[in-house]
């Protein structure tokens, strides 16, 4: 049960996702280490994470010898590494079915999980898309953000107040008077503003 929940899995070798894992694998060597006293030092032999990424590579932006540098670094932290592959089943909010790249019918491998985090592409979700097409009061950020407007308490504008919320990079905080984006709340989809 314990490896179960403590397996971190990560969809997505680009920038955000080796980004993210960079800061989960510091997180849980902070707080399992025994050399630093962590609190929860005797979860360590349960704890594992799971790069799945699409590519032949991880950071395909990258050159050549950032990529094998950062491929080498990830490795050598324990991160388990499933290239060529993709997933293309979130069974339940625990379950990952993976199968190779070239989109063949066959299953490679399924991961029970206990966190999957999504890093890959950068797209807004259909759902985000289909809540922006059916809001009965449209935003004039809709159209540049492709992003739900809220109010500062993170309630959907143009929707029956405190029935509906949104959070994270789906949404975008407006100002009160609903017209105007605050900058200051439009966050950078970077991994360390997500693990904040």
């Amino acid at each position: 049960m314990q490896n179960k929940q403590l397996h971190f899995v990560v969809v997505g070798g680009g920038a955000t996702g080796v980004e993210y894992f960079g800061e989960l694998t510091d997180f849980l060597r902070d707080v399992t280490s025994k050399e630093r006293k962590g609190a929860y030092a005797s979860l360590f032999l349960f704890t594992k994470i799971t790069l799945i990424h699409g590519g032949d590579e991880s950071l395909p932006q990258f050159d050549k010898p950032l990529r094998t540098q950062a491929m080498e670094s990830l490795k050598d932290r324990g991160i388990i590494i499933k290239l060529n592959t993709r997933v293309a089943q979130v069974e339940s909010p625990t379950l990952v079915k993976i199968f190779k790249k070239d989109l063949s019918p066959e299953l490679l491998d399924e991961i029970n999980c206990g966190i999957i985090a999504w890093a890959a592409g950068t797209a807004p979700v259909p759902l985000t898309e289909l809540l922006l097409e059916k809001l009965p009061m449209k935003s004039p950020i809709q159209g540049s953000y492709h992003c739900i407007p809220v109010n500062p308490w993170l309630r959907v504008i143009g929707y029956q107040p405190r029935m509906l919320f949104a959070l994270g990079d789906a949404a975008v905080i407006v100002s009160q008077d609903d017209s105007q984006v605050e900058q200051n709340y439009i966050l950078p989809q970077t991994a360390q503003v997500t693990a904040q």
